[in-house]
């Protein structure tokens, strides 16, 4: 999977999206990603960051260090991670929320896509 297969799954769902134009913040840099986008999600006010590693043991292995960029980036609210193949998607949610409506419909898209 590559992200281009990512933006076309969410454009299936229906999910109104846009690339952001801003350079991607050094804090939230990963070297050893193929490739990374942030994408905004207008309607919802959520932002996707999506990253594309080589393979699955490549995202295995820098999968921690990520999430742990991303609970300092996201202080104030809970990281929501979902893992298929060699793709990471990373958004947040509010504190203490179980799963959120947005968290749930990522997991059916990407989830179902990886059966």
């Amino acid at each position: 999977m590559n992200i281009n297969d990512v933006m076309n799954l969410l454009e299936k769902n229906k999910i109104i999206f846009k690339e952001s134009q801003a350079p991607i913040p050094n804090s939230l840099k990963n070297k050893v990603v193929k490739e990374q986008v942030i994408l905004l999600l207008p309607l919802t006010y959520q932002v996707l960051h999506v990253y594309e590693f080589n393979d699955g043991d490549d995202l295995a292995q820098e999968k921690k260090g990520l999430l742990k960029k991303f609970k300092k980036e996201y202080f104030d609210s809970e990281v929501v991670a979902i893992e298929t193949n060699n793709i990471f998607i990373v958004t947040s949610k509010d504190k203490g929320e179980k799963e959120s409506k947005f968290e749930k419909q990522l997991k059916d898209i990407f989830l179902s896509e990886e059966k």
